[in-house]
């Protein structure tokens, strides 16, 4: 299910949150001059600005229902840290994929952030392209006629 031309991009992650910290300023385009370029290694700081990169072979779907299932199997394969007394500290999953997937459809990226409990941040982004908010830049990866895999 989706809007007429409308797909998404995947985008993960994995590094320290010292890193994002230290390098912020690396997250966000310097200037008006700047924009045009700014290509973010780090997770940007505005999320369409992901769009500036290209997605990994595998990681442009046209149906919400796969961009789903490829953020939950990545936050699997990278857990989120618990609290210390066990409760959990993010929310749940049933309620993270029902909401995301409804964003994803109403043209919200998807933006899954958390540590894992030894040091390392995990951003999962699916990316709404064409984007919303930055409509002047170009789909860095146009969607394949027939259906791609979830990727991983």
């Amino acid at each position: 299910m989706t809007a007429a031309g409308r797909h998404w991009h995947g985008y993960l992650w994995t590094g320290s949150t010292e890193e994002l910290k230290k390098r912020e300023t690396g997250r966000r385009p310097g200037g008006l001059n700047e924009v045009q370029g700014f290509r973010p290694e780090l997770p940007p700081l505005q999320t369409g600005y992901y769009l500036r990169r290209r997605p990994d072979a595998g990681l442009t779907w046209i149906e919400v229902d796969d961009v789903v299932a490829w953020m939950v199997t990545n936050r699997e394969r990278h857990r989120p840290t618990a609290r210390e007394d066990g409760t959990q500290a993010w929310p749940g999953l049933d309620q993270r994929r029902e909401t995301t997937r409804d964003g994803l459809l109403n043209g919200v990226d998807g933006w899954w952030q958390y540590h894992t409990g030894t040091g390392t941040e995990i951003v999962i982004a699916a990316i709404v392209c064409p984007h919303s908010h930055l409509r002047d830049i170009a789909c860095p990866m146009p969607p394949q006629t027939s259906r791609p895999t979830s990727g991983g």
